[in-house]
């Protein structure tokens, strides 16, 4: 498995018809959003913002877990598509506090690698890049199982709205912060990373 970082302008075509097929297919089918797709793609207004994705890429080149990075400085899901989900408070905007959205990952069974392998090694991605773009912290909507999968980790994150049902799923807004409990948690699961990343420096 590999991890590709990259906006959706330095990425290939083939990897971004990729990213929206994944979305689709766990989106539109496995949690039944009522989101349009075209062409067992989906896609929306913010992928035009050149967001960052990360990637993560099978043996076969084939994209099996993906998610956007937006800044909150500018349109973003929480505030501008979920702004329920906020209740009274007020929509973060700030050069250190970005979004995550489109959070997908691939059930299916992997040769060598578990499941919450995928999604766990995409968030210590999502932490490093904070680390080293001074990001203080993430807002996201996402499901309760994956908020479940944060807690195992050590992450340390609030939530900014109760509980609604979206789809299938009950889903909820977080704030992640990338603090020293985040950064410990994610150094423990993944010191390679910080050793590479360093060294790339």
């Amino acid at each position: 498995m590999k991890y590709v970082i990259g906006h959706g302008s330095q990425i290939s075509s083939e990897q971004l018809s990729g990213i929206y097929h994944l979305r689709y297919r766990v989106f539109c089918n496995r949690l039944q959003w009522d989101i349009p797709a075209v062409e067992l793609k989906e896609r929306d207004g913010y992928d035009a913002l050149d967001p960052l994705f990360i990637t993560a890429v099978n043996r076969a080149n084939q994209v099996v877990g993906c998610c956007r990075i937006l800044p909150t400085t500018g349109p973003y899901m929480l505030r501008d598509t979920f702004p329920s989900l906020l209740g009274s408070s007020p929509a973060p905007q700030a050069d250190n506090i970005w979004e995550i959205s489109r959070f997908a990952v691939d059930k299916t069974p992997h040769h060598g690698v578990a499941f919450s392998e995928v999604p766990a090694t995409m968030i210590a991605h999502i932490v490093w890049h904070a680390i080293v773009n001074h990001i203080d912290d993430y807002v996201f909507v996402t499901t309760v199982g994956f908020e479940r999968l944060l807690k195992r980790m050590g992450i340390s994150y609030e939530r900014v709205s109760g509980v609604v049902q979206i789809g299938i799923e009950r889903s909820v807004g977080l704030m992640m912060h990338v603090n020293e409990p985040t950064i410990s948690a994610i150094s423990a699961f993944a010191p390679w990373l910080f050793k590479e990343e360093r060294r790339a420096a």
